[in-house]
């Protein structure tokens, strides 16, 4: 379950800051001491944190992906959230459900 705690907490913090880069800044060392405390699979927590990061920044309307869209394809960038979301949003539930059956599995 741990693998799924770190993917949703990942993915808020990535949509509050507005970009992945801090959040790994922040998350790889959490996980890299539980993997050494034995808790949990350091590949598993990586793989959880590096999705977390791209689904974050799929998600929030602040960052770098929506304004390069807005600017590039000349819609609002709101509107192109707005059609991306439902997609995202998607992914990003059965994102979570994988890690947390991957957390107990392994």
């Amino acid at each position: 379950m741990i693998p799924a705690f770190l993917f949703l907490v990942c993915m808020l913090v990535t949509v509050t800051l507005g970009t992945s880069w801090g959040m790994f800044a922040m998350a790889f060392p959490i996980a890299a001491q539980l993997a050494s405390l034995g808790i949990v699979s350091l590949p598993l927590c990586f793989g959880a944190i590096c999705a977390a990061g791209i689904a974050g920044e799929q998600n929030c309307m602040m960052t770098g992906i929506e304004i390069f869209v807005g600017e590039n394809s000349g819609c609002n960038p709101k509107d192109a959230l707005r059609v991306r979301m439902p997609y995202s949003l998607a992914i990003t539930g059965i994102c979570f459900v994988l890690y947390a059956i991957a957390g107990f599995v392994l």
